[in-house]
Parts: structure tokens; C-alpha cells; sequence
């Protein structure tokens, strides 16, 4: 029946596939918006571990997911801003200062985890992500666990790249952006601020960085341990210089 399909290897395996692949898109999508702006930041393994460490930390004080959730991407951002400053203004090589920040990332991960009043590897999130549809709908064979077994951010993450498809190959706003990541000489003649362009692209890869941390420590695991991304954001890196 339904339920002996739906608890088939490949669908489990197609259903786990998803849930793991939500960091990466997230991340991705965030590093893709930032490329675009001739921007390439190396640094996302980084960010995910702040935003994730400071998220999960926030998801073991307050119940609210999405809260913990933002905290991790505004904090992804902030991050993300020093790439920012050393790349863009002071034109720092962009190799180096993403690397600095893999290296600083994961070294204030580690020590915020384990501070003696917050030792996060002990603790739990006090709530816990669910799906968004009932039962009903989740039994459904092979559709169900596929399409509509999932919590709330892998379907954020699904619209998002929708939306990110749109906003750069469609608007007038993602034309803008596309002309200072190819031709900034040229964007900037037109009246386009590359600084600025690159600013705040690269504040949306952090953000997208720091809620994919997020989602890795308090959706997917559900418990702290130092450097729990284990080369996700490398692998995002990747698939954005492939893509």
C-alpha cells in the first residue's frame, strides 16, 4: 500500500536528500546572488557557523523558530559585511579575506559554543520544526513524504529560488546587478553604484549563509557540536562556481 512506498529506500532517501539540500540551496542561492555582483565570497562555511551557533543558541531560550531562524540570517549578514569591507572597499583580495572568514568563523563558533554559561552542546531548541501539512496529506503515496512532508523553510527555500530566478533574469533591479558583476565600468557610467550593489549582495549571501547554519543545527540535527557543517558550505561554494 501507500505507506510501504512511501517507507521504500529510494523515497527515504529522496525525502532525507531534500532536507539535507535545504543548507546547501539556501547557502547557494545566497552565494549565486553575490557572485553575480562580481562578488565571490569564499567565506560561507564561516558564516554558517556563526549564523547557526547564534541561532541555535537563541531556538534553546525563546520557542520561536522563526525568530531563531532571522537571528541567524541578520547575523550571516553581519558577518558577511566584513567580507564586504575588506573586498569591496578596501580591495582586499577576495580569496583571502573569504578565507579569513572560514578560519575566524569557525574559531568564534567554537568558543561561542562552549562558554561556561551557555554550553550549547548540552542544550536542546526548546521547539522543534514541523511540516507544514497534516497527516492526511503526507501519507499520500510517494507524493506525500516528497512533496508535502517538509517543514516550513524547505518550502521558504523552494520559493526563494523561484523568486531569485525572477528578480535576477527579469527585472530591471537584477539587470542592474548583472551589468556591475560583468561590466562594472560600464554599470557604474549608467548610474549604478557598484559599491553599494556589492554591499548589499553580499549582506543577502551572508543572510542566506547564516540561515542555512540555521536550519543545519536547529531543523536538521537539533543539537550543537563544533564545526557541524563538515565542508556544507564548501560544497555550496562549489556547485555556485559550477552553476
Amino acid at each position: 500500500g501507500g505507506d510501504e512506498m512511501n517507507e521504500s529506500v529510494l523515497v527515504l532517501s529522496l525525502v532525507s536528500a531534500i532536507a539535507f539540500g535545504t543548507p546547501i540551496l539556501l547557502a547557494g542561492l545566497g552565494e549565486m546572488m553575490t557572485e553575480h555582483s562580481g562578488v565571490m565570497n569564499l567565506g560561507i562555511e564561516g558564516m554558517m557557523l556563526v549564523g547557526g551557533v547564534v541561532a541555535f543558541s537563541v531556538s534553546t531560550e525563546y520557542a520561536s523558530l522563526p525568530l531563531a531562524m532571522a537571528v541567524g540570517a541578520i547575523v550571516g549578514a553581519l558577518v558577511s559585511l566584513i567580507h564586504a569591507f575588506l573586498a569591496v572597499t578596501l580591495g582586499v583580495n577576495q580569496i583571502v579575506s573569504g578565507l579569513a572568514l572560514v578560519a575566524a568563523g569557525t574559531g568564534f563558533s567554537t568558543f561561542f559554543g562552549s562558554l561556561n554559561r551557555s554550553a550549547l552542546a548540552f542544550k536542546l531548541p526548546i521547539s522543534s520544526l514541523e511540516p507544514v501539512f497534516g497527516e492526511g496529506v503526507r501519507d499520500l503515496p510517494v507524493v506525500g513524504p516528497l512533496v508535502f512532508g517538509h517543514d516550513w523553510v524547505v518550502y521558504m527555500s523552494w520559493g526563494l529560488v523561484a523568486f531569485a530566478s525572477f528578480w535576477v533574469f527579469r527585472t530591471k533591479r537584477g539587470l542592474a546587478l548583472r551589468a556591475v558583476g560583468e561590466d562594472p565600468a560600464t554599470a557604474d557610467a549608467a548610474g549604478c553604484s557598484v559599491t553599494t550593489t556589492r554591499y548589499v549582495y553580499t549582506l543577502i549571501g551572508g543572510a542566506g549563509a547564516g540561515l542555512a547554519g540555521a536550519y543545519l543545527m536547529i531543523g536538521l540535527f537539533g543539537i550543537y557540536q563544533h564545526g557541524l557543517t563538515a565542508g556544507i558550505g564548501w560544497i555550496a561554494v562549489a556547485l555556485v562556481i559550477f552553476a
